[in-house]
This record gives C-alpha cells, sequence and structure tokens, in this order.
C-alpha cells in the first residue's frame, strides 16, 4: 500500500538512475552491456557492500535506541582502528608504528570532543562496536571491489541493494519499519541529489 512504501515514485527514480548510469558509463555496446548487467561477476561486489553498508547503518541505529550519541559516535569511530586490523589478520598487510599512531590520534581527538563515558558497557554500546566492524569492512570491500566500476554506477547499485533489504527487514518486525523507510528515501535522494550534481 501507499502507507507502507511511501517512497514507490522515488524507488522508480532510482532505478532509471541506475540503469542510465550504467547505460552511459559502459565503454561496451549496449548488447554487451545489457550482457554484462546479468551476470554474478557484475553484481557480487555491490550485493556485499550495499549488504555490508545497511548492517553498518542498522547496528548503528539499533545501538542509538540503548546507549548515548557521545559513545556511540566515539565507538563508531573505532572502524578506523579494525581496517588496519582486519588487513593485518586477513592479508597479512603490514604497517608501521606511526600508521598506528596516526590512526589512534584521531580517534583519541573524538573521544575528548565527545567527552564520552564508558562506565557502564551495555547492549547498545556492543550492536555499535559490531557496526564499526561492519564499517571497516565495507570499507575494505569497496577498496578492493568497486575499482572496475564507475563511482556514480557502483553508489548508486549498492544504495539500492540497501533499500532492499530495508524494505526485507520491515518484515520482521515494527520496530524495524521507520530505520527500514528512513534508510531507503535517505538513499534514493542521495543517488538522484548526486547524479544531478555531477550533470
Amino acid at each position: 500500500s501507499s502507507d507502507l512504501f511511501p517512497s514507490h515514485d522515488k524507488f522508480v527514480s532510482v532505478v532509471y538512475v541506475v540503469c542510465w548510469s550504467f547505460y552511459r558509463f559502459s565503454k561496451q555496446s549496449p548488447r554487451d552491456a545489457y550482457l554484462s548487467f546479468l551476470t554474478k561477476e557484475f553484481w557480487y561486489p555491490p550485493l556485499l557492500c550495499g549488504l555490508l553498508l545497511y548492517i553498518f547503518l542498522a547496528l548503528q541505529t539499533q545501538g542509538l535506541a540503548y546507549t548515548t550519541v557521545a559513545k556511540s559516535g566515539f565507538i563508531t569511530c573505532l572502524y578506523v582502528l579494525f581496517i588496519p586490523l582486519l588487513l593485518f589478520l586477513i592479508w597479512r598487510e603490514r604497517f608501521s608504528s606511526f600508521f598506528f599512531l596516526y590512526c589512534f590520534l584521531p580517534v583519541l581527538g573524538v573521544y575528548l570532543l565527545m567527552d564520552a563515558s564508558f562506565d557502564n558497557f551495555n547492549y547498545g554500546d556492543f550492536l555499535t562496536l559490531g557496526c564499526a566492524l561492519v564499517g571497516a569492512m565495507h570499507i575494505i570491500a569497496v577498496d578492493r571491489l568497486a575499482k572496475k566500476y564507475d563511482p556514480i554506477l557502483f553508489n548508486s547499485l549498492q544504495c539500492i541493494v540497501m533499500g532492499v533489504m530495508a524494505m526485507i527487514a520491515i518484515t520482521w518486525n515494527e520496530e524495524w519499519l521507520e530505520l527500514a523507510s528512513g534508510v531507503t528515501i535517505l538513499n534514493q535522494n542521495a543517488i538522484i541529489a548526486g547524479y544531478r550534481d555531477w550533470e
């Protein structure tokens, strides 16, 4: 119904933007571009990145229901430290000691600015910590998988995936309805605005 999907018209607009972007930025013929569009190799990177980005936002939003904004902001910034840690643990990439110092300093600055207190580490803080970890995974995934895509096209695709995941989340329980519709509308507007600015 229109009440359940208030952004239906915007969703149609985003589908148009994605299709037109793919056609415009592809260096292939229209037929080859269409065939590439149907392959799993084409969809795997935006599907993975869109899923990670949605989990990131969902965990952060749910965490805010149980913790303070200051604590949430600081814990989310820990993704800066998680990125090199994951790169080292999974891909064995090595970094200098100064690199970790440079990562630690901005996190410390955010902590001082927000004056966050960690007397009681609660369920919301745990969700937000997971949000920071998933955010680090998303950044690494984009860095490694999105290089062959046009930036506008890739961002449009991953935001479409986020919108679909948000709609699926609606079916879980009513608490996710506001998050789902909000994320969908926000990212659809971001895609359209970014595309028009690029034009």
